[in-house]
Formats: structure tokens, sequence, C-alpha cells
């Protein structure tokens, strides 16, 4: 995980957000600083590190930061160098701007790079999405009229309850690129992905990476993928997706199961701020807005939140084993998600 931070945002942390009105979101933003992961990269605009320790003394966010024992990298120039296209090409896709940047070029930055750039003067507002669903939220998967409709997933459009940028996506789940009868890929992953995916001119592009079983398919995954970056060109022309399709045959399989003891059984997302989770998996339509019937549920996180930090690291190791080992593989195989350095 990378946070990026300015003297902007540390001046203003507490002025703009330390107040009666604002106290959910100021304790959870202090829950989440208290609780990221030791070592965490920390990426900031102090000219040397007499002047970081010295508003390490002064700060109380930076201070407890830096109870987190990070890794700091110093950039004067920052708030140039997020205005340029080479500063996304590393690390990793954990990252998380606090900049004193204006609110609406905050948006903007947003849209272009796929991740979440917030402001003190904003932090409040932005920082709701990530509050509300915290460790844990749970839908249940059915139209029953009895189960109150914030609580059931009926329709893919769900997913935008927490919207959130994204540039990069895992999608594990042997039976997804099935394409058989009820379980069509035109009524599940392709919807799934339009959700997930904003059409807009972005600066990277946005790494998806599909994680299937061939055997469990009536297509070859070559004629698939050519489909899907077909797709991918009609319904967001203004995106560049990279598409990586990897075949989890039984040397994957027997190799993930000794290398990080995982079966590789339940069905997931992840993406740079979220996971998803259906234990039936994600072809949850027969056809176009009809449910196949089921008593499963979804369950989906902040990636970056409390325990789930350890979670999806548990997650990402196991896809990355795959990707590593992969033989039948379609695409670049290239993921940020992937890049566990």
């Amino acid at each position: 995980m990378e946070i990026v931070i300015d003297k902007g945002f540390l001046d203003g942390f507490f002025r703009y957000n330390f107040t009666e009105e604002k106290k959910a979101v100021y304790d959870s933003f202090i829950h989440f600083i208290k609780n990221i992961k030791r070592g965490v990269k920390v990426i900031c605009d102090f000219d040397d590190y007499d002047e970081l320790e010295t508003y390490v003394t002064a700060n109380p966010l930076l201070h407890a930061i830096e109870e987190r024992e990070p890794h700091y990298e110093l950039k004067s120039d920052l708030s140039q160098l997020v205005k340029q296209a080479g500063f996304y090409n590393h690390g990793n896709a954990f990252k998380m701007f606090f900049l004193k940047t204006p609110c609406e070029e905050c948006n903007v930055l947003e849209g272009q790079v796929g991740y979440s750039f917030m402001n003190a003067e904003d932090l409040n507002q932005k920082w709701k999405r990530f509050l509300t669903a915290k460790e844990l939220t749970r839908y249940h998967i059915s139209t029953n009229p009895e189960i109150d409709p914030n609580e059931r997933f009926d329709a893919w459009g769900k997913i935008q309850d927490y919207p959130h940028p994204v540039n990069s996506i895992v999608i594990a789940d042997k039976y997804v690129l099935c394409d058989k009868s009820g379980q069509r890929i035109e009524h599940n992953l392709k919807p799934l992905l339009l959700e997930l995916i904003p059409n807009r001119k972005m600066l990277v592009p946005v790494d998806v990476t599909i994680i299937a079983s061939q055997k469990e398919s009536n297509r070859e995954f070559s004629q698939i993928k050519s489909e899907l970056d077909s797709f991918f060109k009609m319904k967001l022309p203004l995106v560049q997706v990279n598409l990586t399709i990897i075949d989890f045959d039984d040397k994957v399989k027997a190799h993930v199961e000794s290398e990080v003891d995982s079966d590789f059984h339940d069905r997931r997302i992840v993406t740079n701020y979220y996971w998803y989770e259906v234990g039936k998996g994600f072809n949850l339509f027969k056809r176009a807005n009809q449910l196949r019937p089921s008593n499963s549920k979804l369950y989906m996180g902040f990636n970056l939140y409390g325990s789930n930090q350890v979670d999806v690291k548990l997650l990402l190791e196991e896809y990355s084993a795959c990707a590593a080992v992969a033989e039948n593989v379609h695409g670049e195989n290239k993921n940020r998600l992937l890049n566990l350095n």
C-alpha cells in the first residue's frame, strides 16, 4: 500500500474535519490511519528529512502515520508529478492520495488514473464511500420483496452502491467463462465489467485479469478474449482495457495448492479498493435482469480497512502464483494488483 500525502493536506486536516458534525467520518479515517499495514510506503512533498521530522512532532495526523513505521519517499515536486502519467507506472495498485489540490482537480485526477484523490476540505464527503463499506457488507442474492431492497443484490447496478475509482481488476472464478445456458457471459460478465469500469478517457490503461477454467467452458478462451476485446472497444471506447485470461488448469491448481495452500474454491473479484465474494460464483443471471434462484450471499468490503488488508494480500498472493506458472495465457499477463513488490 502507498499513501501519497502533502503538507497542505496535513495542515488542513484538523481545521476542516475536527467537528462534531463530521465526527463519524473523522473517527473512521483516524481508525484507518492507525491500522494501516506497518511499513506502508508514504510519498510526501517535504524538502528534506529535517522538515519531515518537524511535521511528525507538530502534526498529530503525521505522528499517527509515523507510528505505523512507514518508509518515506520525499518528492518536493509532488504537485507536478501527480499530473504525469509516468508517475503511475510504478508501485502497486493500492494507492490513496491526500493532497491540497482543489476538489475539482482531485475529481479529474481520480477519473484519469483510477485512484482515490481527496483534499482536507472534501474528505468528509469522499471518505463516506469507504466508511459505509468498512470490513464487510452483505447482500442477499434474491428478488424476495420481504428482504430490504438495500440488502438485496438483484441487479448488476447494485455495484454502484459503492462507486470507486478503478484501474485494476482481478476476477477469480473457475466458471465465469463457461458461457453455458443460464450462465451466459452476455448476462453476467459483460454487464458486471461495465459497472466496474467507467467509460472515461484515462492516462493509464485498465488491467483486467480473469482466472477461470478452460475445461469448464464450452468455448476456447482465445475466442472469448477476442469477443471481450471487441466488446470493450464498442462499449468503452474511451478506455484502454488490457485483458488477460488465465486458464486455471491442473498444473496451476497443483502449484497453488502446494505453494500457497489454497484450493481456489471461493469466487472473488478484487479491485483497487474493494473485494467481492460469492460462494456460488458470478454467473448470477439466467437472462438479462432474471436472477437465478439462490440462497447465496454476496460479500464485499474495503480492501484497506482493518483485517481486510491481510485477507486481500493472501488472495493476491494466490492469484499472483496462478499468473506466474500458467502456460495457457491469453493477453499480456500484467496487472497492478498482481505486482506484490
